[in-house]
This record gives C-alpha cells, sequence and structure tokens, in this order.
C-alpha cells in the first residue's frame, strides 16, 4: 500500500452468466474510503462462451484441471484477461505502476461447499508475472475451508459501502445466480450481523434457455418473456426444490438447477415462466 494509505485496486469478473469480463477500478483504505473509478464491460465471442459452458457438463476432480481440456481453456481465459487488461488501461489512460493490486476472481466452473471445494479457471501467477502487478486470487476456497459457503462474494463490499447509512438496507444482485445482501446499520454488533445467501437460479437459466432456442444470447428487453405465458406447473416444480427450504447461509452452484423441465414448452413461455421463477423466489 502507498504512504497514503489509498490502494488502487483494479477487479476482475466473469460470473455464472459467463458472457465476459468487467474489469472496474478502485481507490479505498480497505473499509472508510471508496472512490470508484472507470469500469467496463468485455463481452466473450459466442464461441469462446461455448468452449467454457462445455466445462459446466464436466464431472469435476482433484485430477480434472491436469486435463488437456482444462489446461488450454484457462490458458485461453488467462490471456484473455491480460489483453483486455491492457485495453482497459490504454483506454483510461491508466500506467501499470499506479495498479497495487488486482483482484482476479477467475470463472467459476464448480461449486460445491458442501463437499468442501469451488472451482475456478484462470492462472494468476501467470497474470501477475505477465503484468508485473501483484495478483490476488482464489477467493472462494479459504471461506469454505473456515465452514463458510464460499458466496456470494460482495457482502463485506456492500457493507462498507454503506457504513455511514445509519439504516437497514438490502442489496439484490441479478446475476447468473440471485444474491441477496442484508446489512442493518443501525445495530451495535455491525458486520458480524451481516446476513448474505444465494436466492435462486437467475440469467444463468434464462440465458441457456434463450441460447438453445434462438440466435440470442440473452432476452433483451424480456422480449420473449413479454410474449409468453406462465407455465404454473413447471413453475411449481421448479419452486419445490429442496433449496428454497434451507435456511441461509446457503449458496448455489450454476448446473444445480437446469433447463430440462422447459423442454415441451415454447421459446416465449419457457422464458415467461423462467421469469416468474426469479421473481417468485426473490419476493419468497
Amino acid at each position: 500500500m502507498k504512504k497514503t494509505n489509498k490502494l488502487v485496486a483494479l477487479g476482475l469478473m466473469s460470473g455464472t452468466s459467463a458472457d465476459g469480463l468487467d474489469i472496474a477500478l478502485i481507490k479505498t483504505d480497505g473499509k472508510n474510503k471508496i472512490m470508484l473509478g472507470p469500469s467496463n464491460y468485455y463481452p466473450f465471442t459466442k464461441e469462446f462462451m461455448k468452449k467454457i459452458k462445455r466445462l459446466f457438463t464436466k464431472k469435476i476432480n482433484k485430477n480434472s484441471m491436469k486435463k488437456k481440456f482444462f489446461v488450454n481453456i484457462e490458458k485461453e481465459f488467462t490471456k484473455l484477461n491480460i489483453n483486455l487488461i491492457n485495453q482497459f488501461l490504454k483506454k483510461n489512460k491508466i500506467k501499470k505502476k499506479d495498479i497495487d493490486v488486482i483482484g482476479f476472481h477467475g470463472q467459476t466452473i464448480c461449486h460445491n461447499p458442501r463437499q468442501g471445494y469451488s472451482v475456478q479457471i484462470g492462472d494468476a501467477q501467470t497474470l501477475a508475472n505477465s503484468l508485473k502487478i501483484k495478483v490476488i486470487s482464489n477467493f472462494r476456497l479459504n471461506d469454505i475451508k473456515n465452514s463458510g459457503q464460499g458466496a456470494p462474494l460482495t457482502p463485506i463490499f456492500h457493507y462498507y459501502l454503506t457504513s455511514k447509512f445509519r439504516k437497514k438496507i438490502c442489496f439484490i444482485n441479478l446475476g447468473g445466480i440471485t444474491n441477496i445482501t442484508y446489512c442493518d446499520h443501525t445495530n451495535r454488533y455491525g458486520i458480524k450481523k451481516l446476513l448474505a445467501f444465494d436466492v435462486g437460479p437467475c440469467c444463468s437459466l434464462l440465458d441457456d434457455w434463450v441460447s438453445l432456442r434462438s440466435q440470442n444470447k440473452f432476452d433483451k428487453f424480456g422480449n420473449f418473456a413479454e410474449k409468453g405465458n406462465v407455465n404454473k406447473n413447471v413453475l411449481d416444480l421448479y419452486l419445490k426444490n429442496n433449496f428454497f427450504l434451507k435456511k441461509p447461509p446457503k449458496s448455489l452452484d450454476r448446473s444445480f438447477f437446469s433447463i430440462t423441465n422447459l423442454e415441451k414448452l415454447s421459446t416465449n413461455d419457457g422464458a415467461a415462466t423462467l421469469t416468474q421463477l426469479i421473481i417468485k423466489t426473490i419476493k419468497n
């Protein structure tokens, strides 16, 4: 950290939708002061998205990451991150020497805290060597080793981002999976009473359905869902899943829910049913 006690951090995030990379810069003391800098989103090509999503269907064990298929995609993913960081820095006229640290999450391909693991691809050491910047990675596993869920990742940031407001605040993140952070800044327990958990499937399921049934990557403006009708039987089938009966903390793997329940529905009805599932689970 520099003498000013401000850390300049570059954050990378490729979420469960596996549709692209988000890059953002912040200046922070890690607690009380957070200054948001430039940010950008870089979409993956359709071909690369397919490669990533193919990993979701693979059975993961301790030897999986040594297989050629995984090794090659990890190299490609890491190289892509390096190239996009360089683009981001050039566009925003930021010098590498001014970045203290990079937070590198990688791409999650399997998440199972009950069995003690969460697997991400992305070579942090190669990233650090190439850019000559310190890199922090492997965020989830340490939390799992300490009886946590390893997800969601952002609650502590949410807490400190809003700590000056003496209110009860709730964040709802509509990512590949819906998650919630609840911060009660009115009590004396502070961060010890922070509540955060995964609510249910969100964009990952809906994107997979739309991609399967159309040439689109996602349901832009809800055009498919708007024209469809909710199938109550299919919706109820999803809602009967035991996951919704569990008390937090709890988290989801991307492949925990599937679109097989929708096979007999039209594209529009399937999109409408999944959209209603997202709404219903948040409301519940």
